[in-house]
């Protein structure tokens, strides 16, 4: 039985307006240290990290994550409000 049939549909993406960061601020800006220098000589020497906010029905989740260069694997995640 195809998948109309049974009443199902898939899930069209409604439009958004697209958001960016606010660059305009007065807070100091850390420096980058690595520049594109991203690789490692032995593993946990060197990590980067980057969070991110995602829209769901329950509302905003936010999502940071860590991952070591050398071995590129997570060595760590969190989620929440």
């Amino acid at each position: 039985m195809r998948a109309q049939a049974r009443g199902l549909a898939a899930a069209r993406p409604h439009r958004r307006k697209p958001r960016t960061t606010d660059s305009q601020h007065t807070q100091p800006v850390a420096p980058h240290l690595l520049g594109r220098h991203l690789t490692a000589r032995a593993p946990t020497r060197t990590w980067v990290a980057d969070s991110t906010s995602i829209g769901t029905r329950a509302g905003w989740l936010s999502l940071a994550g860590i991952r070591d260069v050398y071995s590129r694997r997570a060595s760590g995640y969190a989620m929440g409000r």
